[in-house]
């Protein structure tokens, strides 16, 4: 969950300095700055240690009154001046986050239910090369 890499993020050390920041995501392109204001825009969601520790605190607590297909935003709670926000989009346990990346081919999400052959030879009708 990512209040869970917020807080893992708050409690490295290395973290204090202005400046640090950790990539996340599949991509890597999501990114948690250490920064004297709080905020989020299109470079990095950004703060002070003791202010993405709060953000963290916002998200259990919007979660905690959140079912499955809820959709949540934070923004102005964590800083007013943020002209992004974070959307929380709940969605249930069966859920597989690959399944709603659009950079993935459609076909890519119906093969993975597919069982897969042991031996490579097995998908060419058992012929070796």
């Amino acid at each position: 969950m990512f209040r869970d890499l917020l807080l893992e993020y708050v409690a490295d050390p290395r973290n204090q300095m202005q400046a640090e920041h950790a990539h996340y995501g599949p991509y890597m392109y999501l990114k948690v700055m250490t920064w004297p204001n709080a905020g989020i825009d299109a470079i990095a969601i950004r703060g002070t240690l003791v202010d993405l520790r709060r953000l963290a605190q916002l998200i259990e607590s919007q979660l905690r009154e959140t079912q499955p297909g809820s959709v949540r935003q934070i923004g102005s709670q964590y800083s007013a001046d943020s002209k992004y926000s974070l959307v929380l989009d709940v969605r249930g346990e069966d859920f597989d986050p690959s399944s709603a990346d659009p950079l993935l081919p459609a076909e890519a999400s119906d093969d993975r239910d597919r069982p897969r052959p042991a031996d490579p030879g097995e998908a060419r009708g058992g012929e070796s090369c």
